[in-house]
């Protein structure tokens, strides 16, 4: 049965559980060896956020890679982007 941590962590990085470590909720992290959707599009130069509700994937599981703003916990908050509301904005520059 999929469970929240280790399917978030394939979602992110494109790896199967068995390759990317996180077996289960909470006693296992994301490594930061793999690299995640949000670190690739961070190199890129686009700027990333995450708002997220679930415990399980929390900053100190390692899900917070390659996010410029992680927040958890409530309904999701955007963040103000030059008078624009945006989750997710282009390329910096």
């Amino acid at each position: 049965m999929p469970i929240t941590g280790p399917s978030h962590a394939s979602i992110l990085t494109g790896l199967y559980p068995p390759v990317h470590g996180v077996r289960d909720n909470i006693v296992f992290s994301l490594d930061g060896r793999h690299r995640t959707l949000a670190t690739r599009l961070k190199a890129a130069g686009y700027r990333t956020a995450a708002f997220v509700g679930a415990y399980p994937v929390a900053a100190a599981f390692g899900f917070k890679q390659g996010f410029d703003s992680f927040r958890r916990g409530g309904a999701a908050r955007r963040e103000r982007s030059g008078g624009r509301r945006a989750l997710l904005a282009g390329p910096a520059g």
